[in-house]
């Protein structure tokens, strides 16, 4: 069942002004970018309960004892980045749809549990929250996604294939792609409008983690990509910011 969440609006911040001087000066403040963003964005890991039925490789011989044990086993992981300061982290619904725990590991390796407070399925996105010290909540301003422009570079920061503080670089390709989701209507599917396609590289464990403009402000939510492979083939799509301010 869908489940909505209500957060109070997010204070106007503004991106810092070292980080914004340096973008107008040298045009790709990669460094700069990197050493301002990747505090705000965490590894998302789901882990689930799960029972195993303990056996005996030897022929002939009976395994003796309880049928079933349950462990807790790492099921999936993704990539996040903090809403606000009361420790409000956005992510994809996909990431941790089904789980029974949470974890969320800072770029320092610090971990926090993490409880979900908000999904929704028809847009692929989750709220989680952390209870953190305040000075370890470092939000991220968002974009307005209508004025972004194909052609425009952007970074992207994640848990590429579990690899913590992943920052990858490209341009918004394309505008205005539609992507299917399996959400929670009536005939089971959605369709989400106006996602951005980038060039970027987006691999499995991004899933949830920020695209940003140069100025430092998230203009989407990393959610899927397009390839014959496992990797990326240079087409990845992106949840638009206006999309995530509607929802959340």
């Amino acid at each position: 069942m869908r489940r909505a969440v209500t957060i109070e609006e997010q204070p106007t911040l503004t991106p810092n002004a070292s980080v914004v001087e340096s973008t107008e000066a040298a045009g790709c403040p990669f460094e700069a970018l990197y050493d301002q963003l990747n505090p705000s964005v965490v590894n998302v890991l789901v882990i689930n309960k799960v029972r195993t039925e303990p056996h005996s490789d030897t022929p002939g011989f009976r395994f003796f004892g309880p049928q079933n044990q349950e462990q807790l086993l790492i099921q999936g992981m993704g990539s996040g980045f903090i809403y606000d300061d009361k420790g409000h982290i956005i992510t994809n619904n996909h990431v941790v749809s089904g789980a029974d725990h949470v974890q969320v590991t800072f770029w320092d390796d610090v971990v926090f549990a993490a409880s979900v407070v908000g999904v929704d399925p028809d847009t692929d996105l989750a709220v989680l929250r952390v209870y953190a010290p305040k000075e370890r909540l470092r939000p991220l301003p968002i974009a307005d996604s209508d004025t972004l422009r194909v052609g425009q570079q952007v970074v992207a920061i994640g848990n590429a294939f579990g690899l913590q503080g992943t920052m990858t670089t490209g341009i918004i390709s394309a505008l205005g792609r539609f992507l299917p989701t399996a959400g929670g209507t009536e005939t089971g599917h959605y369709v989400i409008p106006d996602v951005i396609q980038t060039d970027a590289a987006i691999n499995p464990g991004n899933s949830g983690g920020p695209l940003l403009d140069l100025q430092g402000r998230v203009v989407g939510v990393n959610a899927a990509i397009e390839s014959p492979v496992r990797g990326f083939a240079g087409v990845g799509f992106a949840i638009p910011a206006n999309i995530v301010k509607k929802v959340v």
